[in-house]
């Protein structure tokens, strides 16, 4: 029997509103750790005998929930038929045709206006954290990167950073690193004493093409001049003609774990009110097999996570590398479950490991493992990325949106600025991709790996779902800001003065454009002057591949603005009929009806 109340709300029904979860992996978590969150708050509140309380019931409208309704039709707002409760809240991994009549209209969605195409793409990413966008950061670092379509793309790649080598030449590099034996080792985070160890060199010209919009261990391929003619062949590459691809730095040295090559998938978010946040918990994935570098690439013997083959019985080595030694991902080592280290849990926030006297090695399930160390570079490189791709995801305030973004950064580490000892060296993480959103569900499983997850989630929905929901915030969280735009104020703006999200999602895309083509053209321009024997400065040459700073960024140029958006469209320009003969163009000229100007 429902409980009686004599407040002014004991006759009425309680107010109904909706949440929308998309994706069966998204709905089993999200949904569940939203109704035991407005659970507790509403328990809360309830016992606040200050407050007058009117119990909110909150409906389940997932495709995959027993509760849930039929989509309502109506493209004009947020209400709803057959008795449908409003939707409040959105959660979709990626935008959906079904839903797209209600995004603009809730209170709380998962995605920032043009959010994916930017914050997802190794292509725009590559754009957006060139190696000289340190901006005076020391704890910055980043990893210099190209961009090129197929396998013609790549020659002019390869052959400008001098990948395509001769056999002398390859020859000569071989003799110039095997001049002395010389016994190296590795850092690694379970041995504190490794940080002591001379390092190997780094390897010449070492990089890692990816496919820019492939997820998990596809498409991604490690080349050094020994096997760089394996992808310059355009009919036998593996790479796709026009396809995109990025060639990233190999990050030198690589910090190991246990002797294996590892990279830490973080937890971020990005809001629209321009914040961004790490926490503090993460996980580290490994490799299956021991990380060893063999130089020496003229052995006929496999070794050193690089295999060597053999074609039609001739003496032809094609030397290509283990992906179970370079590639970290879960989903291309958990096959083996002998070697397989599982999902290691990370703590950001603990000092460790190399700061740390020792390090309690039963981490793997048993206890986080603390990199705190690693924690200042990393934020440095989100807080990096919120800024410069601010201009390109604006305009989400209306439906108070947000991306949650799964980072993966390479652990290794750089000498001490001016210190003579050169054994001394800072830890950094190198950002190698992002996913926007990333699973949400665990590799393995296990109790810890599903608990990680919870909490992350957790502290997502407490942070920016609920109280953009009306519900009161929790002040202890285990996201830390790590960046806040400049001059930014937590003033309410005026609602009707917001932009429609869906429309601020074109504005972005259009803007997006004119950056890429811009940079695209210096990238080449800087290039043609390094080939042409002009000198460059330092910010404009072509490794550096451009970035221009925040500031450029958010400076919005109507003109410039105006006539590329002029320039997309045939009635504006008659460069669609200019190799027309007079006759053929003055019938094939388009015409353009105008009402008072409007229309522009």
């Amino acid at each position: 029997m429902p409980r009686q109340s004599n407040d002014a709300h004991s006759n009425t029904a309680s107010p109904r509103r909706g949440y929308r979860v998309t994706g069966r992996a998204a709905h089993l978590r999200i949904a569940r750790l939203f109704q035991t969150l407005l659970l507790h708050e509403e328990a809360t509140a309830a016992d606040d005998h200050t407050t007058q309380h009117e119990q909110t019931r909150w409906i389940d409208t997932s495709p995959y929930a027993n509760t849930a309704a039929t989509p309502s039709n109506n493209t004009n707002d947020n209400t709803t038929d057959n008795n449908e409760p409003e939707i409040s809240f959105l959660w979709e991994n990626a935008p959906r045709y079904e839903t797209k009549s209600i995004r603009d209209a809730v209170q709380v969605y998962s995605h920032l206006p043009n959010g994916i195409n930017v914050l997802d793409d190794k292509w725009a990413l590559a754009r957006l954290m060139p190696s000289n966008c340190n901006d005076n950061d020391e704890a910055l670092a980043t990893l210099e990167s190209h961009c090129f379509r197929g396998s013609e793309g790549f020659v002019t790649f390869a052959k400008r950073v001098g990948l395509l080598l001769s056999t002398d030449e390859h020859n000569a590099a071989n003799n110039d690193e095997h001049a002395e034996a010389v016994q190296y080792q590795f850092q690694d985070l379970m041995q504190h004493n490794s940080q002591q160890q001379q390092l190997p060199p780094p390897p010449n010209n070492l990089w890692v093409i990816k496919d820019a919009m492939s997820n998990g261990a596809g498409g991604i391929w490690v080349v050094d001049p020994y096997n760089a003619h394996e992808f310059t062949d355009e009919q036998q590459s593996i790479l796709h003609p026009q396809h995109r691809y990025i060639a990233q730095e190999y990050a030198w040295p690589p910090t190991l774990y246990k002797q294996r090559k590892c990279h830490v998938r973080v937890y971020g978010l990005l809001t629209s009110d321009g914040r961004a946040y790490v926490h503090k918990r993460a996980f580290l994935h490994v490799a299956n097999e021991i990380f060893e570098y063999d130089y020496d690439s003229s052995s006929s013997s496999a070794s050193d996570g690089i295999e060597t083959q053999e074609q039609d019985g001739a003496n032809k080595g094609s030397v290509r590398f283990e992906p179970s030694v370079h590639i970290t991902n879960c989903c291309a080592n958990s096959h083996d479950e002998d070697k397989f280290s599982g999902e290691i849990c990370v703590e950001l926030d603990k000092p460790g490991p190399f700061s740390t006297p020792s390090i309690d090695s039963s981490s793997d399930g048993g206890g986080d493992l603390p990199l705190g160390d690693y924690f200042p570079s990393i934020a440095a490189s989100v807080a990096a990325l919120a800024e410069k791709s601010a201009a390109y995801v604006q305009g989400g305030q209306a439906n108070n949106g947000f991306e949650y973004l799964g980072l993966d950064f390479v652990l290794s580490s750089v000498p001490e600025e001016g210190d003579g000892n050169s054994t001394r060296r800072k830890p950094v993480a190198y950002l190698l991709e992002v996913n926007a959103p990333p699973s949400q569900d665990t590799a393995t499983g296990l109790p810890h790996a599903e608990e990680l997850h919870d909490e992350v989630i957790s502290d997502l929905l407490r942070l920016w779902v609920l109280p953009n929901l009306g519900t009161k915030s929790v002040s202890e969280n285990g996201f830390k800001c790590v960046y806040s735009p400049k001059g930014s104020s937590v003033d309410v703006e005026d609602p009707s003065n917001l932009i429609v999200p869906s429309k601020a999602a074109i504005l972005n895309k259009i803007r997006w454009a004119m950056f890429e083509r811009r940079t695209s053209k210096m990238y080449e321009s800087s290039w043609r002057k390094e080939e042409a024997g002009v000198a460059c400065s330092e910010s404009d040459h072509p490794k550096s591949h451009k970035c221009e700073s925040a500031k450029e960024n958010s400076i919005f140029d109507a003109d410039s603005f105006v006539s590329f958006v002029r320039s997309q469209f045939p009635y504006f320009s008659d460069s669609t009929i200019t190799s027309l003969p007079s006759a053929e163009a003055s019938l094939g000229r388009n015409i353009f009806l105008e009402s008072g100007g409007g229309a522009q």
